[in-house]
């Protein structure tokens, strides 16, 4: 008998659901076009599932059909259709008219949905960006002391007043919790263009400290994205369809405005 042999866990798609998929489970079926399996939602189908919770990045056809037969209460998603065909109609349908049953929805972002699959594979209860964006850490220099004043629990813990150190000690404190995803270093508003210099010698800074967690950027234009591009592993560029905020006023982003309705209006036809 070899007892460094691993044990088969080849299983028949039939026995795999009736043994890991029961009633009231959360489900995840991913894969993307060619590597879909509809096998396994046709299974679930088949054994007559009730009350799952189903979870993909983008559910398509085979939601669309698990949905139609009644095996979901619940729908978790980050993008919502069929590419390049349309509507997902009996999903709508749930939605709308309660029809098998009704669905409730629970939508995320691409990024917020794989941040919840990574936790989970991490057995994590959540994923954490820690936000970083106190202007003190960029506009002062490292023998600075306004880091202590704004931040007097974290600078007493320290034992230490400037910035340089301060800051080393939070992100060394931030990145040693498991459940840490990153640093979001500043938001879009805090930025100037004069900022640029400091804001890289900021980031390179708690890249030194904890080179594993990834460092994130947010813009509010393309030139701010542009300018501040390569300065951190991450950069956002946000958009604000309503708001009284001066970031994005009509007047001066016309063309953006223009583009942002004709989206809203294609989405619009195809959903109809």
């Amino acid at each position: 008998m070899n007892n460094g042999a691993k044990a088969d866990k080849l299983v028949s798609m039939k026995e795999a659901i009736a043994t890991y998929v029961g009633d009231n489970c959360s489900v995840t079926i991913e894969g993307f076009t060619a590597f879909i399996c509809f096998a396994a939602g046709h299974e679930i189908i088949r054994q007559r599932r009730r009350n799952l919770t189903l979870i993909r990045m983008t559910p398509d056809l085979i939601y669309d059909q698990m949905i139609a037969a009644g095996v979901g209460k619940k729908l978790v998603f980050s993008y919502m259709g069929n590419p390049g065909v349309g509507s997902l109609y009996c999903i709508r349908r749930a939605v709308e008219k309660a029809i098998p049953r009704p669905l409730e929805l629970e939508e995320y972002s691409h990024y917020g949905l794989v941040g919840r699959y990574a936790a989970g594979a991490r057995r994590l209860s959540m994923s954490v960006m820690w936000e970083l964006d106190d202007p003190v850490w960029w506009q002062q220099s490292a023998s600075g002391t306004g880091g202590a004043s704004d931040f007097p629990q974290f600078a007493a813990a320290c034992g230490c007043s400037d910035n340089g150190d301060l800051l080393a000690y939070i992100v060394r404190w931030m990145g040693s919790l498991p459940a840490t995803f990153g640093y979001y270093a500043i938001d879009d508003s805090m930025l100037e263009p004069s900022d640029r210099e400091a804001v890289a010698a900021y980031v390179a800074r708690i890249k030194r400290v904890d080179p594993v967690h990834l460092t994130m950027i947010g813009a509010f234009s393309d030139v701010q994205r542009q300018e501040y591009e390569g300065l951190a592993d991450l950069i956002g560029q946000e958009v604000y369809p309503i708001t009284t905020s001066p970031i994005l006023p009509r007047a001066d982003n016309r063309a953006t405005w223009s583009e942002l309705g004709r989206e809203a209006r294609v989405t619009q036809q195809q959903a109809d």
